[in-house]
């Protein structure tokens, strides 16, 4: 699976982070990243709310463009900043940054 198959109009950038691979499936409504080993998937979504699967709640705050969830599917992070989605990961995680 790839950000570049499985979402081939998205217009941005996965981030980088260590430990966390492309995990992108065509029937999610957005591109991500999973940790296996932390149980973690990191969903991010269109850079451009418009194009989001939910306008709307992305423009009002409710949905931010990146969402952490444990695969439990426990939300840990939901906020438009990537640092707090790396301070989240990197409290559970000292060696990830």
């Amino acid at each position: 699976m790839s950000v570049k198959i499985e979402f081939p109009d998205f217009d941005g950038e996965l981030p980088v982070i260590v430990g966390f691979v492309d995990s992108s499936y065509h029937h999610d409504v957005c591109p991500s990243l999973t940790n296996d080993e932390m149980g973690l998937q990191l969903f991010v979504d269109y850079p451009d709310p418009a194009d989001s699967e939910y306008p709307d709640s992305r423009r009002n705050g409710a949905v931010g463009r990146y969402r952490l969830l444990t695969v439990e599917g426990e939300l840990l992070a939901n906020t438009d900043y990537l640092d707090e989605v790396l301070e989240t990961v990197h409290g559970m995680s000292p060696s990830v940054r």
